[in-house]
């Protein structure tokens, strides 16, 4: 009975470590750099855009969520007005990396990850561009949290350093989600000194 019951628990330690340790196929992997090249491209001309009206295109954001309206526009008022201020015009931004949420997976694209963001998330340099995050790293039990507010669906988060004309450094953030037409589009916009 004893013998059973150690087995058991050393079965569900296996099971978990190698959940823990899962890895992308060729195929996901090829799936994840295309949709890294489509979304890539439409943050970059979202964001020029972005820069363009002062950050007034916020107004425009169509989550992929039912939001009432008028919420929406005040909660956009302010926090374009909050962004004005603390931030104001980015002068220059790079791209550091997405996470690629396609499917049940989460995908981490960084081909040219800093070793100091490695370190932190206890991972040592990948070939090809791509890491399997821990959920711990976000604070969270499991990936599926990360998009807990969103519907069940594909998304992308691109994630940028930059710099604007009130501060040296911040970060920005970019998500895309699939929408049921099957083109991707811009969900959401962040912006702060460390997301």
């Amino acid at each position: 009975m004893k013998t059973k019951q150690i087995a058991t628990l050393l079965s569900l330690v296996l099971l978990s470590t190698n959940c823990e340790r899962q890895v992308a196929s060729d195929q996901e992997k090829k799936q994840a750099l295309e949709v890294y090249a489509i979304c890539t491209q439409m943050a970059k001309d979202w964001l020029i855009q972005l820069d363009s009206s002062d950050y007034t295109s916020l107004y425009f954001l169509q989550p992929p969520y039912p939001m009432n309206i008028k919420g929406k526009v005040e909660d956009a008022e302010s926090y374009i007005r909050y962004v004005q201020t603390v931030y104001g015009k980015v002068d220059s931004r790079q791209l550091r990396g997405a996470h690629l949420w396609l499917g049940r997976k989460l995908l981490t694209y960084a081909p040219d990850i800093e070793d100091k963001h490695l370190n932190y998330i206890n991972a040592s340099r990948s070939a090809d561009g791509f890491y399997i995050v821990k959920p711990r790293y976000f604070g969270l039990r499991s990936h599926a949290q990360m998009f807990k507010n969103f519907p069940p669906g594909n998304y992308v988060i691109m994630m940028y350093q930059s710099s604007s004309e009130k501060k040296t450094y911040e970060e920005e953030e970019v998500i895309l989600w699939l929408n049921p037409e099957g083109n991707w589009q811009v969900a959401s916009y962040v912006i702060a000194d460390e997301i």
